[in-house]
């Protein structure tokens, strides 16, 4: 019967943790970290502290609640007396009842009070510090992996377009329309391309390690069951309006500065204690005793004794010394406070800025990475009519890449800064972190059913470029406008300066066109064979034409 229940006992933990691990990967960040608060040890120790400061604290207050003691004895006890005096030999048992009640100290117990008080409402402190750490690493790490994958896929498909332009130019020069310095080109870019995956391969493994020791479960596969994390609105509502409320609100809420200010609380009460070392104590003492053939006298006896105790300690030569290192240490706790404050606002500071330079970084990275690839568009284009070289279109592609890249770095960024200023100001809990944070899995499938529907507009504009490149040499003709710089996002700017990168985004996608057109124009009446030309503009701003042989 034994051996049964330890069977069941162990499928029952081996289908929990199963089914824990199964469904780790839909669990929000929230969720994760909530189940953190549970499990991690430093959170743990930390609550720990909680519940011994409040026991210590409520302890203090007994200081004040009167003693009772109960004293029995009870033996033979056998005199000798004078000659004229008879012998005793006798069972004796005595009680003592006694009752102390403290009246007054002049504060050394309130001073023990209020130190236990500040000491829980430290641990309470450590403990709200302590979370808001492991919210840190924990968004750390769960972005982190998120990130990494992102940065996988981009090298993936930056590999997979190098493989494309490689096998394009060794095309070109079958044809007799290339470079042999092309395709080496080429090559030496798929070779730096293979080079950042396999990099990339390494730091998603070292992000998923990261993942597991943070969370204890290993990652899901696929980022789109994840929370995908973003500011919301709700979220960016509750920081700081200005530098000045995110200073004032730190200075009554950061928990290094909150800290400091009860180590100076309790820097006075040690001197008030210290103090008290010198003044007298006053207390009530009340005693019933009760005695039987006690001190040779056969029968019962009872006292009762009422009295006030007052006491005065005469050793200065022992306390003085302890007084003059509180003094020392209440001046030492006003500096601590000082340059804590002058720490905080500096800290502040600096986090503000930083919150404001990433969320004006991370849109112009999204602006920029939304040229990049109209640019390669473009390149692409100009390279299938002869108009640009093979460094052009690599050179577009790194760009796109690196662009990439930067705008996960800057999304990530500009979410931690903004924890990191909430952390700053005493803010950061679970509850502003939910809000904080706008969950996009919902529209995780949208997104991925945009994306699949724009990846198959490309294959097919792709290969409607492909089949125009092989009939080029027929009848190619103009080619088509650049196309507009549509869907830059122009965010947390003023409507004129809205209108003004509008405005040049505008302008250089007309100079753009203007290019190209000139180029076209200019081959058509030069007599170059067709696709065949190279256009070049000159230090006047005009256009010629350059035969290619």
């Amino acid at each position: 019967m034994l051996n049964f229940l330890n069977v069941i006992i162990r499928i029952f933990v081996l289908f929990f943790f199963v089914f824990f691990t199964f469904n780790a990967s839909s669990m929000s960040l929230t969720e994760l970290v909530e189940g953190l608060f549970n499990t991690d040890a430093s959170i743990k120790s930390a609550e720990s502290a909680v519940k011994e400061a409040k026991n210590d604290s409520k302890t203090a207050w007994a200081a004040y609640l009167p003693d009772f003691d109960v004293k029995v004895e009870a033996g033979k006890e056998q005199q000798w007396k004078p000659l004229d005096a008879a012998n005793t030999n006798l069972q004796f048992n005595e009680m003592d009842l006694t009752f102390k009640q403290k009246l007054w100290d002049f504060g050394e117990t309130n001073s023990d009070i209020r130190q236990k008080a500040n000491a829980f409402d430290v641990a309470q402190l450590d403990l709200q510090a302590a979370k808001a750490t492991l919210i840190i690493d924990a968004v750390d790490a769960y972005l982190g992996y998120i990130d990494a994958v992102k940065k996988l896929d981009s090298e993936n498909e930056t590999l997979q377009s190098k493989i494309e332009s490689t096998g394009q130019e060794e095309s070109r020069v079958k044809k007799g329309s290339g470079m042999p310095s092309d395709v080496l080109q080429a090559k030496s870019d798929l070779a730096g391309a293979q080079k950042a995956q396999i990099t990339a391969e390494g730091d998603l493994r070292k992000a998923r390690n990261k993942f597991i020791k943070i969370f204890k479960i290993e990652p899901p596969e696929s980022i789109d069951t994840m929370q995908l994390i973003e500011l919301s609105a709700e979220g960016k509502s509750q920081l700081p309006k200005s530098l000045d409320e995110a200073i004032q609100t730190a200075l009554e809420n950061n928990v290094d500065f909150i800290t400091k200010k009860i180590d100076l609380k309790d820097a006075e009460q040690d001197l008030v204690s210290a103090k008290s070392n010198f003044l007298p104590t006053f207390d009530f003492e009340s005693t019933y005793k009760y005695k039987y053939n006690v001190a040779g006298a056969q029968g019962a006896k009872e006292e009762v004794l009422g009295k006030l105790v007052f006491k005065l300690p005469l050793q200065p030569w022992k306390d003085m010394p302890d007084y003059k290192n509180k003094k020392y240490a209440l001046l030492t706790a006003e500096n601590d406070l000082e340059e804590e404050g002058y720490a905080t606002t500096q800290t502040v500071g600096d986090l503000w800025e930083d919150y404001q330079i990433a969320q004006v970084t991370r849109d112009f990275a999204e602006n920029k990475k939304v040229i990049s690839e109209e640019l390669l568009t473009i390149k692409k284009r100009e390279r299938q009519l002869d108009q640009a070289d093979a460094a052009a279109v690599t050179a577009a592609e790194n760009a796109v890449n690196d662009d990439t890249q930067t705008l996960i770095d800057d999304e990530t960024s500009l979410t931690q800064s903004a924890l990191d200023l909430l952390e700053s100001t005493g803010a950061l809990t679970l509850a502003s972190l939910q809000d904080l944070i706008t969950a996009t899995a919902e529209t995780t499938d949208a997104a991925s059913t945009e994306e699949a529907s724009t990846e198959e507009a490309s294959t097919e504009e792709a290969s409607t470029e492909t089949a125009s490149t092989e009939t080029a040499s027929e009848d190619e003709g103009p080619p088509p406008e650049a196309a507009p710089v549509e869907g830059v996002v122009i965010t947390n700017y003023t409507e004129e300066e809205q209108m003004n990168l509008a405005a040049e985004a505008e302008e250089a996608r007309k100079l753009l066109t203007a290019a190209i057109s000139a180029a076209s124009e200019e081959s058509a009446s030069s007599g170059c064979p067709s696709n065949t030309y190279i256009g070049q503009e000159q230090a006047d701003g005009s256009w010629k034409t350059v035969c290619k042989e």
